[in-house]
Order: C-alpha cells, then sequence, then structure tokens
C-alpha cells in the first residue's frame, strides 16, 4: 500500500466522520456542529456528538441532552 493511497484512505474516513456527525445531529437542528466535531475531532467527535443527544424516558426519542421537556411527548425529564 503506498503512502498516498493510505492518505486518502484517512480523509475519506474524517469526512465520512464529518457527514456521520452532522446526519447524528441534524434532527436537532445542530448538523453544523455535527460536522465540525465529526470532521475535525474524527471519530472522537462522532461520540461527542452522541452524547449530546439522550433519549426520554417517556416516549424513547431522541431529545438533547440539555432539554428538560421532551419536545415529542412534552413531558417533562425527571432526571433534570
Amino acid at each position: 500500500m503506498t503512502n498516498s493511497l493510505v492518505a486518502e484512505t484517512i480523509a475519506i474516513f474524517w469526512v465520512m466522520c464529518g457527514v456521520v456527525g452532522a446526519a447524528m445531529l441534524s434532527r436537532h437542528n445542530k448538523a453544523g456542529a455535527g460536522c465540525l466535531l465529526g470532521g475535525l475531532l474524527g471519530p472522537l467527535g462522532l461520540i461527542i456528538a452522541y452524547r449530546m443527544s439522550d433519549k426520554c424516558p417517556y416516549c424513547a426519542e431522541l431529545i438533547l441532552a440539555k432539554a428538560r421537556v421532551c419536545k415529542h411527548c412534552g413531558r417533562e425529564d425527571p432526571r433534570r
């Protein structure tokens, strides 16, 4: 495997991390933050983007980690 092929593979992987990060946070209108996290930090950014969202204990829909009220069912999260 040549050095240029390794560099291209790493670059494609990092771009894909940015795309996946944007997709993960797009439902919270934070696609730009997800793209930056994934693109700049790679797999670590994807973990951070995943931790930025949480599941509602009542309806199991994804909500932002800092949200106090679920936007799907309207119930207050007792954990906050």
